[in-house]
């Protein structure tokens, strides 16, 4: 390989590495953090609204099992439970069937403001479609998509 096109590509590296940093940047004004909730607890409040819509037939998540789809230890999940239950965004309802089982659901301020979150998203992602255009957004997904590909495939286990 020549000198200059070493060059090129050292700085076409350059240029990709910062277009992503400035893009992960970018990305947070998209959907910007809340001021009320740190980003585990959002992310709690969102991984208990998925458990409630996929198991109507339970009265929420118990704590063991929000611990789990975190991979967060009992003690760390439970002072977030107590903040976003002082909050008044989630309550504890205890089980009809054993009183030592206690689920963790969503109150109507926790599922508003889930709601007004993913509307803030809704248009946020509205107004970037509308300025990058048809074509540029599809092709936006598009190279999206085969970078999101190239990165799964370069970090599997080769064996």
């Amino acid at each position: 390989m020549n000198p200059t096109a070493s060059s090129d590509s050292s700085a076409l590296h350059l240029q990709l590495f910062r277009a992503i940093m400035n893009l992960r940047q970018a990305g947070h004004r998209l959907h910007p953090p809340c001021k009320e909730l740190s980003h585990f607890e959002f992310m709690c409040l969102d991984v208990i609204n998925d458990y409630q819509q996929d198991h109507p037939d339970l009265p929420g998540i118990k704590a063991s099992e929000l611990s789990k789809i975190t991979q967060t230890s009992r003690p760390a999940i439970s002072q977030h439970l107590n903040a976003l239950e002082g909050k008044g965004y989630l309550e504890r309802i205890a089980s009809k069937n054993d009183r030592r089982v206690t689920y963790l659901a969503l109150t109507e301020k926790g599922k508003e403001f889930l709601c007004k979150r993913e509307s803030d998203f809704q248009k946020s992602l509205c107004n970037l479609c509308d300025q990058l255009g048809h074509e540029d957004t599809k092709q936006f997904i598009k190279l999206l998509d085969r970078l999101s590909e190239i990165l799964t495939e370069s970090n599997k286990d080769p064996t």
